[in-house]
């Protein structure tokens, strides 16, 4: 009986070790889906302990018990907010009960994965409208949806939007970010990974990027690179996107419907200022901007979470996970048919002149993720 306790204690305890491997180790194999999980492991753990104690093994009860609370001590509030950084606006708010201080312009943020463009488009109107959301990434858009939500009155309410261009390498779909304010900058693609293009719009001296890495199915090894390349944007010269690249041509809106569907015709544009008007075609200057951008947001199904090392490496470039001040419950977003156990696989990450004031997630049918509503405010 001893040896057939400890050998599934010891795999679940090898298997619970995975979370420390080093940042690119981890895109390797079932590597990613392990890691995934390893906050479940006490349940197996609890398991062997009650044999254990049953037939009176103390010793092996007593490395089940403790690998139940080395489990637990990592899914635990305490250890999310010690994953916040100490020189961010919210190292404070996000360990109490995320309180805005101080803050200038806040607003509403969200991001929703729209599961192969199958999202109900008149669900994510009325999410926009309900929290007064100014800022909202897609992914896994599909031309029809960008026309379905047009036709659901979303570019009266958000009538600015930037989006990537369809291509072979999107994994579901493409990307896109809507803004009820006319952005300063815009670019289709702010960085190359091996996924969507990731969409940029800068507004109010603030870069949003809607972003989604590959998930492991689609290639492993590009999925931690794409989720740690992700830091490069927290240093980039944003408004310099774009530069070396042309405007989208005539006929590449031809090409890809979805160019002309909305404001910004998809493709990266040459940014250092962007004027857009609402139903109208992208129009560039190239005026020098008078500042330059001292903040970050990054929204999007990073398919990734806390667990898994090529996350933490991006978090600890210096963005703030908003949604580390709640429970992992409270941030938990896929899939939407199991209340539990769920993942907590989309993001909402800010630089420290961000502040964070409130977190929560919302139901839009046709979609297997929830949305992420985060409300922001800029120091």
């Amino acid at each position: 009986m001893a040896i057939a306790l400890s050998i599934p204690l010891g795999l679940i305890a090898l298997w619970w070790a995975l979370r420390f491997l080093p940042a690119g180790a981890d895109g390797y194999g079932p590597l990613p889906y392990l890691i995934a999980f390893v906050r479940f492991l006490w349940m197996p753990s609890a398991l062997v302990l009650a044999v254990a104690l049953a037939s009176r093994h103390w010793i092996i009860a007593v490395f089940a018990a403790i690998l139940i609370l080395l489990t637990g001590v990592f899914v635990s509030p305490w250890y999310r907010k010690r994953n916040i950084p100490t020189n961010s606006a919210n190292s404070k708010k996000l360990a109490g009960n995320l309180v805005t201080q101080n803050t200038n312009n806040p607003h509403t943020v969200m991001t929703l994965n729209c599961r192969y463009g199958l999202a109900d488009p008149q669900a994510i109107v009325d999410a926009v409208r309900g929290n007064n959301v100014s800022i909202l990434a897609l992914q896994e858009l599909t031309p029809d949806l960008v026309a379905a939500l047009d036709k659901a009155g979303l570019n009266t309410l958000l009538p600015y939007c930037q989006l990537g261009k369809a291509q072979e390498s999107d994994n579901g779909g493409f990307n896109g970010i809507y803004s009820r304010t006319q952005p300063d900058a815009q670019a289709g693609n702010a960085i190359d990974i091996a996924a969507a293009d990731v969409p940029s719009i800068i507004v109010g001296n603030v870069a949003y990027f809607s972003a989604h890495p590959k998930s492991p199915m689609r290639g492993c090894r590009e999925w931690s690179l794409g989720i740690r390349r992700l830091a490069e944007l927290i240093n980039r010269d944003v408004f310099a996107i774009g530069q070396s690249s042309s405007k989208t041509t005539d006929a590449e809106a031809d090409h890809n419907p979805v160019a002309s569907a909305h404001v910004a015709m998809s493709g990266t544009i040459p940014i250092e200022t962007t004027a857009t008007e609402p139903n109208a075609s992208t129009t560039t200057a190239t005026t020098t901007p008078s500042a330059p951008t001292r903040a970050t947001v990054i929204m999007g199904d990073l398919n990734s979470n806390l667990d898994h090392p090529s996350f933490r490496k991006l978090l600890n470039s210096g963005f703030t996970d908003a949604g580390l001040g709640i429970s992992h419950s409270g941030a938990a977003s896929f899939p939407t048919w199991l209340r539990w156990p769920r993942l907590e696989l989309d993001h909402v990450l800010a630089t420290p002149e961000i502040n964070i004031s409130s977190v929560q997630t919302t139901n839009i049918p046709g979609s297997d993720h929830l949305a992420l509503l985060v409300h922001l405010a800029h120091t």
